[in-house]
C-alpha cells in the first residue's frame, strides 16, 4: 500500500508552447490535477493548480504561482547542465530569463496561504549567474548559491 502510478500528459498550443499538464493517478480516490500555464516574453508568468474529479470535472483551485523574471538570459533551457536553481522546476527549464520572485498562494484542507520568494542573480561579465541568493519570508536563507565555470 502507498504505491501508486503517476501519469502525466502535456498539452501545448499551436506554437508548440506547454499550455497544461494534466497529472492523474492511480488511486481511484485521487482525482487529478490540471496545471495551467500562463506565458509573457518566453517566461512562464502563471501556474495554476486546479484539484478535478476522476472525470476531469473542477473541484477547486488550488493554488496559483505568479513569476518575476530579470531581463538576463536563462541559460538552463538551453543546456541542461546550465541548472543552478535548488527549486529546479518547470520554470526554471522553460522560461527565457532568470526567475526573481515567486509569489505562491495555496489553498488546502485547513485554510489558505501564502509563500512569497525572492532570488537575487549575480553575473558574471559573460552573462553567467555566478551566485544568488533567496529570500523566503522575509528571510535570507544560508548558504548563498554560488556557481564555478571552469
Amino acid at each position: 500500500k502507498g504505491n501508486y502510478t503517476r501519469t502525466t500528459f502535456f498539452e501545448y498550443d499551436e506554437n508548440e508552447i506547454l499550455k497544461s499538464q494534466l497529472v492523474s493517478f492511480d488511486d481511484a480516490n485521487s482525482g487529478m490535477i490540471r496545471i495551467d500555464f500562463s506565458w509573457d516574453k518566453g517566461n512562464i508568468v502563471k501556474r495554476t493548480y486546479n484539484h478535478l474529479d476522476s472525470s476531469g470535472k473542477l473541484l477547486y483551485v488550488a493554488g496559483r504561482q505568479l513569476f518575476a523574471y530579470d531581463n538576463r538570459r536563462n541559460y538552463t533551457n538551453q543546456d541542461f547542465v546550465f541548472t543552478y536553481t535548488k527549486f529546479a522546476s518547470i520554470e526554471t527549464v522553460l522560461s527565457r530569463h532568470n526567475v526573481i520572485a515567486i509569489n505562491n498562494d495555496w489553498q488546502d484542507g485547513t485554510g489558505e496561504f501564502s509563500i512569497q520568494s525572492a532570488f537575487e542573480f549575480t553575473y558574471n561579465d559573460n552573462g553567467y549567474p555566478i551566485k544568488y541568493i533567496e529570500t523566503d519570508y522575509g528571510q535570507t536563507f544560508a548558504p548563498v548559491f554560488k556557481m564555478k565555470y571552469e
